[in-house]
Order: structure tokens, then C-alpha cells, then sequence
């Protein structure tokens, strides 16, 4: 395996892409020689790449914790489903191929030549010395490669450490926050206790129109904030909206029941935004709960010096 410093390319461009509702992206853009040394068969036009803000996996579950000390390790999540996906495009000469790198000095994590424009991750809010490991957690770039060797190399993305909150916005364990979230509720709503829940409570409302809103405060554009809910065969459907926007309505019927659902999530600007569930009083299925909060890290901005390529 052969590793390539990006710096070295003598043909490497600098360029930009401004994201629809997506930070933009520093991109590194180069033609490489082939074997012989002879750059003529490259067009030096590199592909167009957009990588999408690490996100949740919707539909999936997280783990549930318990209230004990903050150094216990049932007390911490380490199985939250995170998802990274992407796209390019290259009018010229066409898409050949996608490296996934990340920034650990170990290359095990690394997918080299594949033609997926997506990969799960598993994320946790583990944190220092309680929390588990001091090793940086991963990072993950995405390089776009075409059919005469023109790359396009993205930024970093936001890691695998998530901030959690419980319903009524306070942190537990009190662990990476790369935010702040408080919260308004109206009346009517209720605490709900079950061992199936994350930490053990959910907030519960059994009306329409009862709702909470989140003041969810970012670290930067490009973070992604979910809601998580108990779903239940007795549960019904919620609205979800971000500052005043158009609502997204949740149905929270589930037959089994699964527990710390995420059902929602929105990548957030930078600053401060307003997330408002909405009890929309199904007829008799009328409850719907709200049991965790969740926020990604910002993205670095920063571009991978190398990568290894075959």
C-alpha cells in the first residue's frame, strides 16, 4: 500500500462547494501522472463531491442507560446508530471510485476503491476517563476519484461522540456536549418511569396540541440534532418543526414496542433554533413520549494531509 501526500500534487487546486443547508466544504482537487510520469491522459477536472453531515439512522434505536455513577459504564451509551453518505459526479469522464479514510493513525477503519456512497457507523457519548477510551475518536473524509485520475478530497466530518440529553434537557452522564438545549413545555405533560426507557423516564402527553419546544444552541453549522421516542402500539403521532418551519409528522406506533426510537432528525445552522413536538391527538392512540435528545459534533474543516491508495 502506497501512501500519497496531498500537498505534493503539482497540478492540486484549491476549490469550494456551498452546500444547500450543508456548511461548505474545503475540497482538494489534483491529477495525478500515471505510472509513466505523463499527466496528458488526465483532464485535471476533478469530480464534483458532496458529503453530507454525519447523521443518525432513523428507525433504529439507541441504547438505554441507567442512573448510576457517572464512572459506570451502564451509564453511558455506546451504541447509538450514526450513518455517513455521499455523492459526485464527473461529467467528463465519470465517477470510477470513493476512498473512506479517517483521521486515527491506525488504517484498519479505512475503505479504499469502494463504489457505496454510504457506511453505518456506531457512535457513544463515552468521554475521558469515565467515559472510556482518551483516544481521538475518528473522523472520516471522503475521496472522489474518476476515470483519469482527478480527485476530489472532502473535510473531516463531525466524530462519533454524540451529546445526549434526556427529555427534560438535562445531560446524562454529563459527558461531550458540543451544544446546549433547554427546553418550554406546556401543560399537561407527565413524567412516565419504566426500565425500557433511557435513564429510566420518558415525558409523556396524552392531548392535542400539548407540545415542548427545544432551544437547541450549536457549535457551528453542519450539526445534526434527533428526537428519540418511546413506540408503542397504544402511541400516536407527533408534528416536529424547526423554527417555524414546515412540520414533519412522526408516527409512533410500533407493534412490538421499541423502545428509545430515533424517529426525527435536521441538520441545524449555526446559532440557536427553536424544535417544537407537537401531540397531534391521534384518535385512540393519543399518547406520545419523548425519552432523548441527541446532537452531533461540528465538523473540523479540516483536510486530510494524505491518504493511502492501492
Amino acid at each position: 500500500m502506497r501512501r500519497f501526500s496531498l500537498s505534493s500534487f503539482a497540478a492540486g487546486a484549491v476549490c469550494a462547494l456551498a452546500l444547500a443547508a450543508v456548511p461548505a466544504h474545503a475540497l482538494i482537487a489534483a491529477a495525478r501522472p500515471d505510472a509513466d510520469g505523463n499527466p496528458s491522459a488526465y483532464d485535471a477536472t476533478p469530480p464534483t463531491l458532496v458529503v453530507d453531515p454525519l447523521h443518525f439512522q432513523v428507525g433504529q434505536s439507541i441504547d438505554i442507560t441507567s442512573s448510576e455513577d457517572i464512572c459506570a459504564v451502564s451509564a453511558w451509551h455506546s451504541k447509538i446508530p450514526l450513518a455517513l453518505s455521499w455523492h459526485a459526479t464527473d461529467a467528463v469522464s465519470g465517477v470510477k471510485s470513493y476512498d473512506v479514510i479517517t483521521n486515527l493513525p491506525s488504517e484498519f477503519r479505512n475503505v479504499l476503491d469502494t463504489q457505496a456512497t454510504s457506511q453505518t457507523e456506531v457512535g457513544g457519548n463515552y468521554y475521558g476517563e469515565c467515559g472510556g477510551s482518551d483516544e481521538d475518536p475518528p473522523r472520516w473524509a471522503v475521496v472522489a476519484k474518476d476515470n483519469r485520475g482527478n480527485i476530489a478530497v472532502s473535510t473531516y466530518s463531525a466524530f462519533d461522540r454524540v451529546s445526549v440529553w434526556q427529555e427534560d434537557a438535562t445531560a446524562h452522564p454529563s459527558g461531550p456536549v458540543w451544544g446546549e438545549l433547554s427546553m418550554t413545555k406546556s401543560a399537561g405533560w407527565a413524567v412516565s418511569k419504566c426500565a425500557c426507557y433511557d435513564d429510566g423516564t420518558t415525558l409523556y402527553s396524552t392531548a392535542k396540541g400539548q407540545a415542548i419546544t427545544y432551544s437547541v444552541t450549536t457549535r457551528g453549522p453542519g450539526q445534526t440534532f434527533a428526537v428519540v421516542m418511546e413506540k408503542n402500539s397504544n402511541r400516536g403521532k407527533a408534528s416536529i418543526s424547526v423554527n417555524g418551519g414546515k412540520a414533519a409528522t412522526v408516527d409512533t406506533y410500533a407493534s412490538p414496542a421499541q423502545h428509545a426510537a430515533i424517529v426525527w432528525q435536521a441538520t441545524l445552522p449555526a446559532g440557536t433554533s427553536k424544535v417544537i413536538v407537537k401531540n397531534l391527538g391521534t384518535a385512540s392512540r393519543s399518547r406520545i413520549d419523548v425519552d432523548a435528545l441527541m446532537l452531533t459534533g461540528p465538523p473540523t474543516g479540516q483536510v486530510p494531509i494524505s491518504y493511502p491508495q492501492d
